[in-house]
């Protein structure tokens, strides 16, 4: 069972809240990144081998930073912001989802009667259900802390010296997704019902990697053009 994290007031949790979305939400993005740059490899394989390093290493890097933001939040550290330690607060404050408490969070919102006509009190068993889904218990997320405890945080010595032997197997993309989503979704729960607003981990500037990639096949034609240009002249000459 996860340690609550001591709060003084309401104004605390909400900092705590939006501090762990950032994990979550920059999780998708940056996932959502490395699935869209490895689909866009077929149709832009010539532009990505004109710098293929450096998009091996970006591609890379944004599975590494998925998994990284991953792990803080479904970590099981007593000390650290997390998931467990989140809902462990939530459980141990459910006065701060009290109707008072949310009309004054919101009260200049012109929709703040309608809100607070709805139950904010998280329940007791959803709650319960949720803090399994997102404990060390669970199947899923076993496996992130296993791989990050043999892998991404610490290099299990056997991984070098026994070549061979798979201590923890690189999550499937199909682990990650449901991690991902179980997630955003669990904190857009408990946001809505605490201050009715929702996480999006849509990002203005998504696609922005296409106008990089078109921009490079733009400056392999122009060059290729200049090529058979000057070719041509020479070819020209009697």
């Amino acid at each position: 069972m996860s340690k609550p994290i001591r709060i003084k007031d309401s104004a605390e949790f909400d900092s705590l809240m939006h501090g762990l979305a950032r994990d979550i939400v920059d999780a998708n993005i940056h996932y959502r990144l490395h699935k869209n740059l490895k689909k866009a490899i077929s149709e832009y394989v010539t532009e990505l081998n004109h710098a293929r390093a450096f998009w091996q290493l970006t591609i890379s890097a944004q599975i590494d930073a998925t998994l990284l933001r991953l792990c803080r939040a479904y970590d099981s550290h007593t000390a650290s912001l997390n998931l467990p330690r989140l809902l462990a607060t939530i459980e141990a404050n459910l006065h701060i989802f009290d109707t008072p408490e949310f009309k004054q969070r919101l009260k200049d919102n012109p929709f703040v009667e309608s809100l607070a006509s709805d139950c904010r009190i998280p329940d007791k068993n959803g709650l319960k259900a949720d803090i399994a889904l997102v404990s060390g218990t669970d199947t899923l997320v076993k496996r992130l802390l296993a791989w990050r405890n043999n892998i991404g945080a610490h290099r299990n010595p056997r991984e070098t010296l026994e070549p061979n032997s798979v201590v923890v197997g690189p999550l499937e993309y199909s682990e990650i997704e449901a991690l991902l989503e179980r997630a955003i979704i669990i904190l857009n729960k408990y946001s809505l019902l605490f201050g009715a607003l929702a996480y999006s981990t849509s990002m203005v500037g998504a696609d922005d990697y296409k106008y990089v990639l078109d921009c490079i096949r733009k400056a392999i034609v122009a060059r290729n053009r200049e090529s058979e240009e000057e070719m041509a002249k020479y070819e020209s000459i009697p």
